[in-house]
């Protein structure tokens, strides 16, 4: 069953066959052309974070770090756990 909160929940989907897997497909999802979401505001990173313990933090759910990502377009993963960074928080849905 297909995670409700993940950013490829019902996003446009294809399947390519696996070169490893004669018979077999891999399903890819087609990159999403969104805006990045609304900014609720900013957060300073702490030494020890990662993406996603900031969304444990502030979103209740460590899975939907991609919305930290999504909110940050110009940062890596490892960018947004520099210490002492200032990144965007998303608003809350």
């Amino acid at each position: 069953m297909a995670d409700r909160s993940s950013r490829f929940y019902n996003a446009p989907a294809y399947s390519v066959p696996a070169a490893d897997r004669p018979g077999s497909a891999v399903v890819l999802y087609q990159p999403r052309l969104d805006p990045p979401p609304p900014v609720a505001g900013t957060y300073r990173v702490q030494p020890g974070d990662r993406p996603d313990l900031i969304a444990h933090n502030l979103f209740g759910d460590p899975f939907v770090y991609w919305r930290i990502a999504d909110a940050n377009p110009d940062l890596t993963l490892d960018e947004l756990a520099t210490p002492g960074r200032s990144i965007a928080v998303p608003e809350k849905r």
